[in-house]
């Protein structure tokens, strides 16, 4: 018999400044390696304008997922509140959902940043409360790469 892994919620402030590279996120966030009960997907759209975007995003978030927070919206303006501030914002909205729906880990993965297929069972593995990934961007002459280790 093996063990129940822990659930774990994907968080991450979105806006369509990263409309160039959403896409490829949510394909790779719908093909981790991970039991689809296992986890689930909260995103804080903090994009200026909402429109075709946010409704992407709501179609792809409400596909099979299991919250019903999975994208919530969250008012900006940056001539009011700094970026910094803005994303301590979400961070708590997204903690309280974590907390009301009892999941037991919170992985904060930007929606610029293409998660690797096993790497939420590498981080569940080190069985640790806080742990990471580093992450490397760098450039080629095809464009920009990643090096992710866990």
């Amino acid at each position: 018999m093996t063990a129940k892994l822990p659930t774990v919620l994907i968080c991450s402030p979105t806006s369509d400044r990263h409309a160039y590279v959403i896409k490829k996120w949510m394909k790779a966030v719908d093909n981790i390696d991970y039991p689809k009960d296992g986890y689930a997907v909260c995103l804080i759209d903090n994009s200026l304008k909402k429109g075709k975007f946010s409704k992407m995003l709501r179609k792809w978030a409400t596909k099979g997922k299991n919250i019903p927070e999975a994208v919530v919206d969250l008012d900006w303006d940056p001539e009011k509140e700094h970026p910094l501030q803005m994303i301590t914002r979400a961070r708590e909205i997204y903690r309280q959902i974590a907390w009301k729906h009892r999941f037991d880990y919170i992985l904060h993965l930007d929606t610029d940043i293409l998660f690797p297929r096993d790497g939420l069972k590498k981080l569940i593995s080190y069985d640790k409360d806080q742990v990471g990934f580093v992450v490397h961007f760098f450039y080629t002459k095809s464009g920009y790469k990643r090096a992710i280790r866990g």
